[in-house]
């Protein structure tokens, strides 16, 4: 069948070439392309040759979850688990990820099952407006987990995938009697994302996420660090 037949579009603009446009074809297909040349001044039935192509398409790189939120915060505070920035390396940067999300929370130490959150009740979990389990964020509402460490879970997967195809990440949170409220950090590139530094200064911002029952301690000092994010992890 021709390209057409097949509702595949040929993006070159030269007739002894072919170009196809990212994501043309199925992960984990193989394809045949036959050109066909027409000699007309060559000798009589070697006008008409036929050179196939073979073109095999490999499996789809898995998504890459980035996963951000407090790592100690106190109880008596609200905080957000954020996965937004999670990136799907098999479409153009200039294109949205459309991901399927799964929370879920096991309690590493305390007497409280965080997995009695209201974000897993039968009513709220397939919300994705955050106070549910099945959006890319998280918002646990305070005075809901005792002190302890609690694990939560999110396993992402693309949409019409199979969740076989998934990928997780673990963030660990802490609560605290006496913990500064979570700090949310904004900055003007996205997460793992080359930044230029001729293109003048960039935008970071710290945003407190506080409220009446979840203040800084009176007389609280703030300070900005840059830490390597590989081993040793020093201060620059």
């Amino acid at each position: 069948s021709s390209l057409d037949d097949a509702s595949i579009q040929d993006l070159a603009r030269h007739p002894y070439t072919i170009l196809f446009a990212p994501a043309s074809f199925q992960p984990n297909t193989l394809h045949e392309f036959r050109a066909l040349a027409n000699f007309e001044d060559g000798p009589t039935g070697s006008q008409i040759r036929i050179v196939p192509f073979h073109l095999h398409v490999g499996t789809r790189e898995p998504p890459v979850l980035v996963l951000s939120g407090p790592e100690t915060t106190s109880g008596d505070c609200n905080f957000l688990l954020d996965a937004r920035q999670s990136m799907d390396p098999s479409i153009p940067s200039s294109q949205t990820p459309d991901f399927n999300y799964r929370w879920s929370c096991t309690t590493v130490s305390g007497q409280e099952l965080c997995s009695d959150l209201l974000n897993f009740g039968s009513s709220n979990y397939g919300r994705i407006d955050g106070e549910g389990a099945s959006g890319a964020t998280l918002m646990v509402a305070s005075g809901q987990l005792e002190q302890g460490t609690h694990r939560f879970t999110l396993r992402i997967w693309r949409r019409g995938d199979s969740i076989s195809g998934s990928v997780t990440a673990n963030w660990t949170v802490n609560i605290q009697m006496g913990a500064p409220p979570p700090i949310t950090i904004f900055a003007s590139w996205g997460a793992y994302q080359r930044v230029s530094t001729q293109t003048g200064p960039q935008t970071l911002q710290a945003t407190v996420s506080g409220s009446k029952d979840c203040a800084a301690s009176e007389g609280a000092t703030w300070r900005w660090l840059l830490i390597e994010e590989d081993p040793p992890s020093k201060v620059l």
